[in-house]
């Protein structure tokens, strides 16, 4: 496995832990709003789809599973914007929320780097 690609799974697995810490913070500060037991469900589904995307596209060279998780990415970058002053309002969880889609940044421009995009032809 090419360099590139080490570390695309490297930042978008840190990624999803950054934002596991980030629910169980959310979830321990709002426990008793309604429905928190459905979020919680949708959240795990959610990390474990991105994790399966993440480990297709590493392990086996998958680039379908590269061009879902670039979509699911784009999207979830749009409703991050839409929303980005509600992020900065909840100061702390803000701030790592934005160091998560940094990371996730990076780890889709090692995704397209020349060895990764070569490795995924393969």
């Amino acid at each position: 496995m090419p360099k590139s690609m080490k570390n695309f799974e490297i930042c978008m697995l840190l990624s999803i832990v950054i934002g596991i810490v980030v629910s169980i913070i959310f979830f321990s500060i709002y426990s008793n709003v309604p429905g928190i037991a459905t979020t919680i469900i949708v959240q795990i589904v959610v990390i474990i789809i991105f994790v399966a995307l993440i480990l297709f596209i590493s392990r086996k060279r998958s680039n379908i599973a590269k061009w879902i998780l670039v979509v699911l990415f784009v999207i979830g970058l749009i409703m991050f914007l839409v929303s980005i002053g509600t992020y900065f309002q909840s100061g702390f969880l803000g701030v790592i929320s934005v160091v998560q889609l940094i990371i996730q940044c990076v780890g889709i421009y090692f995704l397209f780097q020349p060895d990764s995009t070569a490795y995924l032809k393969k």
